[in-house]
């Protein structure tokens, strides 16, 4: 136990062994080379300044306590294996390495690089589930450390994704905190979500798959459209759609899907009166089974489409 500061200076280097505690009432000052290599539990009352290629080493098992601010001066050095707590604020120009985990109660400088990963977002959760024609997410962070913002991605395949949303982060937090979107326009069939997370200096993560398979169109058989040729052949570039009802000055959008739920052609038509009577290009279709869909402002109807 030290009573007053402790200060390392000119390549002093100082070993807290497995079996060892050590304890700092007034600060720590390292400098000029030094080196601290931390393998059992080191505690410092007060704040601590880092600087000069001087460098902290916490080990696997090792715990560094620190309940005031952490500094780090000109190519100060912390490689982090084990557990560091900081009660304070983490501040100067510094990277942070290693394995192991750091929390920070404080402020984090953007100036402090993550070089691995160790000021972590703990996520307790991430969910996605349809609600009506659209997808809703919810989930919950134990704790934010450097957190900038998330971004919601999508995907068809699973493979490829894109941003659908971003969502800003709470920064630095040692509470839980619990986030909500929603995907308003998710594609028909199954579509993949994953959660992005993105640390100030531009480091990230994701959460695991999310699979969400929506049925937005009735699938109820109807009289009123009819599709022909029924089958098609391939050299057949036109198909003719036959929508009946009242319509006045309307517009309906004519949509075909593959088995798979991607979108594949869509058209828009005017719609007036009870019989309404178009034609549709589909040389862009190759051999196979495909789903016709018609949506209207009252309706939406499908019939099955095979082409040869």
């Amino acid at each position: 136990i030290v009573n007053g500061q402790f200060i390392t200076d000119n390549n002093v280097d100082i070993n807290v062994d497995a079996s060892s505690s050590f304890i700092i009432e007034s600060g720590l000052v390292a400098k000029n080379n030094s080196v601290l290599v931390i393998s059992g539990t080191m505690t410092i009352n007060a704040d601590v300044l880092v600087e000069n290629n001087a460098t902290f080493n916490v080990g696997t098992n090792g715990l560094l306590a620190v309940y005031g601010d952490v500094g780090f001066g000109s190519k100060g050095e912390l490689t982090v294996d084990g557990l560091m707590t900081i009660g304070g604020d983490l501040t100067g120009a510094a990277t942070l390495d290693g394995s192991g985990t750091v929390t920070v109660g404080g402020t984090i400088a953007p100036s402090i690089t993550d070089s691995n990963s160790v000021l972590p977002i703990e996520l307790t959760y991430f969910k996605a589930y349809q609600t009506n024609n659209k997808v809703s997410f919810k989930w919950e962070t134990a704790s934010e450390l450097n957190n900038d913002f998330f971004t919601i991605e999508r995907s068809e395949d699973g493979v490829n994704f894109s941003g659908i949303e971003t969502i800003g982060g709470a920064g630095n937090s040692l509470s839980s905190i619990v986030y909500s979107a929603n995907d308003e326009n998710p594609i028909n069939g199954i579509n993949y979500y994953r959660l992005k997370q993105t640390d100030y200096n531009g480091d990230y993560s994701y959460s695991e798959l999310q699979a969400v398979e929506i049925s937005r169109f009735s699938t109820k058989e109807i009289n009123e459209l009819v599709i022909y040729p029924n089958p098609i052949v391939s050299s057949n570039h036109l198909l003719s759609i036959d929508i009946k009802g009242e319509y006045h000055n309307e517009s309906a959008r004519i949509k075909i899907f593959g088995m798979n739920g991607q979108e594949i052609i869509e058209y828009e038509v005017p719609l007036d009166g009870n019989f309404n009577k178009t034609a549709i290009y589909i040389s862009i279709l190759t051999t196979g089974n495909y789903i016709v869909m018609v949506l209207t402002s009252s309706n939406s109807f499908k019939n099955k489409l095979v082409v040869l």
